[in-house]
């Protein structure tokens, strides 16, 4: 086996964890602790006021409801892991590699779809409004959902999609090159 392949997947594995704990790290820190994030918000327009005057339900809420496209990147790039063990083993075209692959730009696209979602359900919770912030306000608190990581999050979705049907394929063919050796 190759000691270099291995060394690689372990790093892998624990960067993988670290992007894991980040996505479900920020939405939580936002929501129920934003006197962490005052410095961001006072650059907002001076809202941090009104991020701390949220009664906790309200923050809990905006939590829920703006959790899910987190949690599905984050299911995403835990995919990734099987690829790294299978690696760490030598097993890199396999069909669960592919797969692990296909399941990332799922969890991409989705993820992708889910943000502005999440957005349009923070202002229908009346969350936004119960926070002062009247208007566009700052995306931490429901403002619109920037298109550049929408667009980004499809398109390497999409991306990551083609590749997992390539590798489909090659498999496929290994396999049957294989039976005829």
């Amino acid at each position: 086996m190759n000691v270099r392949l291995r060394s690689l997947a372990r790093r892998a594995r624990v960067c993988i964890w670290l992007a894991v704990l980040l996505l479900l790290a920020l939405p939580t820190l936002t929501w129920l602790s934003p006197e962490l994030l005052s410095p961001v918000l006072e650059s907002r327009r001076g809202l941090a006021n009104a991020a701390r005057d949220l009664s906790p339900f309200l923050r809990a809420v905006g939590w829920l409801v703006t959790l899910p496209p987190f949690l599905v990147a984050a299911w995403g790039l835990a995919q990734f892991l099987a690829f790294c063990r299978l690696a760490e083993e030598g097993r890199v075209f396999t069909a669960a590699v592919a797969q692990a692959i296909r399941r990332m730009g799922a969890a991409l696209i989705a993820a992708s779809v889910l943000l502005p979602l999440s957005r349009v359900a923070l202002r229908a919770t009346g969350v936004v409004e119960a926070s002062g912030v009247l208007g566009g306000g700052p995306a931490l608190l429901g403002g619109a959902a920037p298109l550049l990581p929408i667009a980004v999050g499809v398109a390497l979705g999409c991306v990551f999609l083609a590749l997992g049907a390539v590798m489909t394929e090659a498999v496929r063919l290994s396999e049957e090159n294989e039976r005829f050796v």
